[in-house]
């Protein structure tokens, strides 16, 4: 109950509005939103096995080039399901480029298991939308996983 309580407190922080600072806008940093939510289909890597998977996740800009993000991954593995939610920091050094660092929990069947992550993406921008290729890298209970799929998002 712990870790609903404050998965909701951390995603309740993340989907209140911060205004965009004036410096954001006037850099061309900041686009048209400081928030973006995506979905991204994929496949997971393990042990040489490979699944299906689907991510959730959200970012909130706190900054320039800088954002803070809750995710949710399910996967299909090892005939387990495997459900991966975290948080970390997003850095957007050049355009639609990202980097992630984050830490979460996964549980697969009878195992929870501290996570962590490293990830990065490109995402090609029209409006408010955005869609490109992603790759995460997750080190659980001593398996390392990979991950590939297409994030499809959008700003608001």
């Amino acid at each position: 109950m712990r870790r609903l309580a404050v998965s909701c407190a951390v995603c309740t922080a993340l989907l209140a509005a911060r205004p965009v600072a004036a410096e954001e806008v006037a850099a061309g940093h900041a686009g048209h939103h400081p928030n973006h939510l995506a979905i991204a289909p994929g496949a997971v890597r393990v042990d040489g096995a490979t699944g299906p998977s689907i991510g959730v996740d959200l970012e909130s800009r706190i900054g320039h080039g800088l954002g803070m993000v809750v995710l949710v991954d399910v996967a299909r593995l090892h005939e387990l399901t495997h459900v991966l939610a975290g948080a970390g920091i997003a850095v957007h050094p050049w355009r639609g480029w990202s980097v992630l660092a984050g830490l979460g929990w996964e549980h697969a069947g009878a195992h929870d298991a501290i996570a962590v992550r490293a990830a990065t993406g490109y995402a090609v921008h029209v409006g408010r939308a955005s869609v490109g290729p992603t790759v995460a890298v997750d080190r659980a209970a001593g398996e390392t996983a990979v991950v590939g799929a297409v994030a499809v998002g959008v700003g608001f």
